[in-house]
């Protein structure tokens, strides 16, 4: 029961910050990403001494084990390094693969993780699980290849399910390269985000017994500081604005969910984000740095609501990877389209897609095979890690 109400926690918060950021842009909104994320990943660090301090102890035992554990802010580099790398791939790929490659490519991260985490974690997958994951690979990528050629035939309402809208590429750079070459580039970018999310799962599950809110402060300190350093390179080089922190603030996993929530900002999805070109003053999206009602959001209660159900599921997805798995997270992303699709339709009142159905049945379809194919359950995983 635990897990379960994990899994569906997970979706659903993740839904609503892309809900909220959909309304964002429906209504005009035009929020500085960069801003974004960096109030995002502060507020994780204030919610992380905050659990502590409520269910585990004191600030001077928080002081006490970070002190303890320092060597863990190295670990922790290692995941967000990865995913600093990962934008950079992006970008440059970004310039020359047109975003329907681009999605169908990405699609293979969910059975590039299956195989990923069963060679880390030395447990072979069934038959029904990996047929369970290719069911899951294809409804994703139907769904999105859908939603390319909606946005095509359409290209201010093509993308009709929240935040799945194409985009379009515009040059930000002067980095280009061949297609062939970029298409090597995309590969790349899936395996190191599969590694880094796996290698984060392994460091918290060999870690079982220290607390997971100290992790987490460990976590997004190193995010805190890589995304800042990021940011400040795309700038002092003109390559172009990207949100580093989007790919790895929550949990250190790569999770899509605020990845797609934040791009929706600026129009972009996840699968196929475009590249918009900076001003000089202004940051990723709109608004100046040395603007209050930059920093504030724009005193939009909507944006409040992204940034807590944002920061709020950074902790929950540190708390899935201990108790669960990569895999289970990279199925809850592929869940989230169904549940984006039904609250887009109640909330926001946008119409359902045909494809966006079908491609949520096969996606269950999916999920029911993995779940009927899982031999030993994720607690004796747990276990197997525990200091």
């Amino acid at each position: 029961a635990l897990y379960r109400q994990i899994f569906l926690g997970y979706v659903l918060i993740f839904s609503i910050a892309k809900l909220s950021a959909h309304a964002i842009e429906r209504n005009g909104g035009n929020l500085n990403k960069f801003v974004v994320v960096m109030e995002c990943t502060l507020l994780k660090i204030l919610l992380s001494v905050g659990y502590f301090v409520t269910l585990e102890g004191t600030l001077n035992q928080l002081w006490t084990q970070l002190k303890k554990h320092r060597r863990m802010l190295l670990s922790f580099m290692i995941p967000s390094g990865l995913y600093m790398c990962v934008d950079a791939i992006n970008l440059i790929a970004l310039q020359t693969i047109d975003p329907r490659t681009l999605t169908m490519l990405g699609s293979l991260k969910i059975v590039c993780m299956g195989v990923v985490w069963s060679i880390f974690f030395q447990k072979r997958l069934s038959l029904l699980q990996w047929a369970g994951l290719c069911f899951i690979t294809i409804g994703c990528a139907l769904d999105q290849f859908a939603a390319m050629l909606l946005q095509e035939a359409d290209p201010q309402n093509g993308g009709s399910t929240p935040l799945q809208d194409g985009g379009s590429i515009e040059a930000a750079t002067t980095y280009v390269v061949s297609p062939s070459f970029a298409r090597v580039l995309v590969m790349i970018e899936i395996i190191l985000v599969v590694l880094a999310a796996v290698y984060f799962e392994l460091l918290v599950k060999r870690n079982y017994n220290l607390s997971i809110n100290v992790q987490n402060f460990y976590l997004y300190t190193n995010n805190l500081i890589l995304g800042a350093m990021y940011q400040f390179v795309l700038y002092f080089f003109q390559l172009g604005p990207q949100s580093v922190v989007s790919h790895h603030h929550s949990g250190g996993a790569g999770s899509s969910g605020e990845k797609a929530a934040i791009a929706t900002l600026g129009g972009r999805s996840d699968a196929s984000s475009s590249s918009t070109t900076i001003k000089e003053g202004t940051g990723e999206g709109g608004g100046t740095y040395n603007s209050l009602a930059t920093w504030m959001l724009d005193y939009d209660w909507k944006a409040y609501v992204l940034v807590l159900s944002l920061s709020l599921g950074g902790i929950l997805t540190s708390i899935f990877m201990k108790r669960l798995d990569s895999v289970r997270k990279t199925i809850a992303m592929a869940c989230q389209m169904a549940s984006d699709a039904a609250l887009g339709f109640l909330v926001l009142n946008i119409p359902l897609r045909g494809f966006a159905i079908v491609a949520s049945c096969i996606v269950a379809g999916g999920v029911y095979f993995y779940s009927i194919g899982t031999g030993k359950s994720t607690e004796t995983k747990c276990k197997k890690f525990a200091v």
